[in-house]
């Protein structure tokens, strides 16, 4: 294999990977990506992680790339072989395909004499720069409970990272271990065709629909915003915190009516989940899913023993879906790089310890897009866009006291009690953060026309392509009026417009 001087060598090829490969392309070096699959996509060509009937929790404004924004005539909601197709169009525009070898699993990665060397089953070779953008969606997490290997012998378990079609349990007795995201989601599909389900929560969640009520927009559209972000800042965590259970309350109180178990008291200053799915409430009040907030106690033959408000309980089934979550697999990193980075894949908020998300202190000519629980089109393009610019001298690396600095804030993530759903949940000022970094962050001064669109309105990946190197702004401000328009907030366009 031969490469070129000022190489960069991207591990994976879902969409911070082909975010990578394009931001490299930008800055003028050459880019080599090893995919372990026999396609791009990731996660998102479906069978492991993602089921055929899977719909994006983000509207498509969420879901893009600064610069590539999705047809008009796009659904709002896109499932798997419309983001698969998406990704497709994104590699083809920017001429990415030849750039991505396939079947290439990198066994190590390590540094040695300014070089880092790339290993797969097939080849070995030297690159200057190193972006991983493998994800974290890697390996199935289960939980450790007794019994189950007994459950095993004679029943169907396995985790949502191999769902793919309900009909296999079809008129089956199932219970669904798990009740974030894909847990909702999994059971209401699943309660389509089966004869009884049973989904086991640690504690309840807020579940909102996609078109969030009452005026049925974009659930992203409507809480993404700088300016809540920034009122946000002005109190303490608790009060936001009480805010926000009062106001979900507000427009979701159906759930704890419907199902006591997903009760959330509107006082608690606690932080409480967020999921999305627009069926699992409907599913639970017609009787097709029956919650459980419970302890698992373990497994036998026959079925699964639990602990429900100190009874003990045994729903007998014929299958077990887990959906536990996932951890990362970074195993190919060199040993002194994984300690550098606390490198745990067990720890399933913070598996990996980096400088927002980006930097190690290890080396500056390594970097991760897309490797933390929580990450967004705009973060991942962000942190591709940041690395490749350090790489190519276009900006400084980071200096050693804010990459510390930085670091002991994600420690301090990682050790906080009760554990956060992400560990960014600001994505706003997250995302805002990276974008100064880089010079991308739009103007936010009131004499801008665009300053109440930006401020008020959503914010989306093209925000950042507004101003700053490899800007495209017009471009950006047409997707940003489509965006305004879907969340009915065209006066924001027009006000600074006078049309």
């Amino acid at each position: 294999m031969e490469i070129t001087h000022n190489s960069v060598a991207i591990i994976g090829a879902g969409p911070s990977g082909l975010a990578a490969c394009k931001s490299t392309l930008e800055v003028g070096l050459s880019p080599t990506v090893f995919e372990k699959a026999s396609h791009l996509g990731g996660l998102w060509k479906g069978h492991q992680g993602i089921w055929d009937k899977m719909l994006t929790n983000l509207s498509k404004f969420s879901c893009s790339f600064s610069d590539f924004p999705w047809d008009d005539n796009s659904p709002m909601f896109p499932n798997q072989e419309e983001l698969l197709s998406y990704l497709l169009r994104y590699a083809d525009h920017f001429n990415l395909h030849s750039y991505i070898l396939y079947n290439r699993e990198v066994k190590n990665l390590y540094k040695r004499r300014d070089k880092w060397t790339v290993v797969t089953e097939h080849e070995s070779a030297e690159f200057d720069f190193v972006i991983i953008a493998t994800g974290i969606f890697s390996k199935p997490h289960y939980p450790d409970i007794k019994g189950i290997e007994k459950f095993s012998i004679y029943h169907s378990v396995s985790h949502s990272h191999d769902y793919w079609r309900n009909y296999e349990l079809s008129g089956k007795k199932v219970v669904v271990v798990g009740g974030s995201f894909s847990g909702a989601e999994i059971a209401s599909d699943i309660s389509k065709v089966a004869g009884e389900v049973h989904n086991i929560i640690k504690y309840p969640l807020w579940v909102a629909p996609r078109y969030f009520p009452p005026n049925n927009i974009p659930v992203d559209l409507c809480f993404y915003s700088r300016a809540a972000s920034a009122f946000k800042k002005t109190r303490e965590a608790k009060i936001n915190n009480r805010a926000r259970n009062q106001y979900f309350s507000g427009i979701l109180e159906k759930q704890g009516k419907i199902c006591p178990d997903l009760y959330i008291d509107p006082n608690s200053e606690a932080e409480s989940y967020l999921i999305i799915s627009d069926s699992y409430i409907a599913d639970i009040e017609s009787g097709k899913i029956f919650i459980h907030k419970a302890e698992i106690l373990e497994f036998d033959e026959q079925g699964i023993i639990i602990n429900e408000r100190d009874e003990i309980k045994r729903i007998n089934c014929d299958a077990v879906v887990f959906c536990t979550g996932f951890e990362p697999n970074l195993d190919f990193l060199y040993s002194s790089i994984a300690d550098n980075i606390g490198y745990n894949p067990k720890n399933l908020l913070q598996p990996i310890l980096l400088y927002k998300s980006t930097f190690s202190t290890y080396d500056p000519t390594i970097a991760f897009a897309g490797v933390y629980r929580g990450s967004y089109f705009a973060i991942m393009e962000l942190q591709s866009r940041w690395a490749v610019m350090v790489f190519a001298g276009m900006l400084s690396p980071i200096d050693e006291e804010a990459l510390q600095k930085g670091i002991q804030e994600e420690i301090e993530i990682k050790n906080k009690r009760p554990t956060p759903q992400f560990p960014h949940p600001d994505y706003v000022s997250f995302a805002d953060s990276i974008a100064k970094e880089i010079g991308a962050l739009p103007n936010l001064e009131e004499s801008d026309p665009l300053y109440s669109a930006l401020w008020n309105g959503p914010l989306i990946p093209a925000h950042y392509r507004l101003c700053g190197p490899f800007s495209n702004p017009d471009l950006a401000k047409q997707t940003i009026k489509s965006a305004l328009i879907a969340c009915e907030r065209e006066n924001l366009w027009n006000d600074a417009f006078n049309k």
